[in-house]
């Protein structure tokens, strides 16, 4: 069932098309593109290009709703870890994405404070991680 979604999801986009989207430029210097559309166009980018070993999405879900989220958040994932590659995701959202995926770190001032799985994390107690879950008393 996968590979057939797969299947249809690349064929919804022509070769034409997918050229289009890979050379958009989204950045400060591009095309004006609203934040939701560049986010957009940012993660069309991954699907398009499987054999990429290393992706890197800084805010690339905060301008979706919580359910688009979710789902384009499980869809990622699960396409990253069919190709094997290795995504470096950027939130300020940990609270929805922190169960899903394999490693966190947290980052304060520029420094990686803290490391660990989402458990690992929770289990410490680690303090600038529990904020972060919205539990100032790390009571997660």
């Amino acid at each position: 069932k996968k590979e057939e979604d797969d299947a249809k999801q690349e064929k919804m986009l022509t070769d034409q098309e997918k050229n289009e989207v890979l050379r958009t430029r989204t950045a400060a210097r591009g095309t004006n593109l609203s934040g939701g559309f560049s986010q957009s166009v940012a993660l069309a980018r991954v699907f398009l290009r499987p054999e990429a070993q290393l992706v890197i999405l800084d805010e690339a879900l905060s301008q979706m709703d919580t359910v688009k989220r979710k789902h384009v958040l499980k869809e990622l994932l699960r396409f990253v870890r069919k190709h094997n590659m290795t995504l470096i995701l950027v939130v300020h959202d940990v609270l929805n994405v922190a169960r899903l995926v394999d490693h966190v770190f947290v980052m304060d001032q520029g420094r990686c404070v803290h490391q660990g799985s989402h458990e690992e994390l929770v289990k410490r107690r680690a303090p600038e991680y529990m904020r972060l879950l919205g539990d100032d008393d790390g009571k997660a």
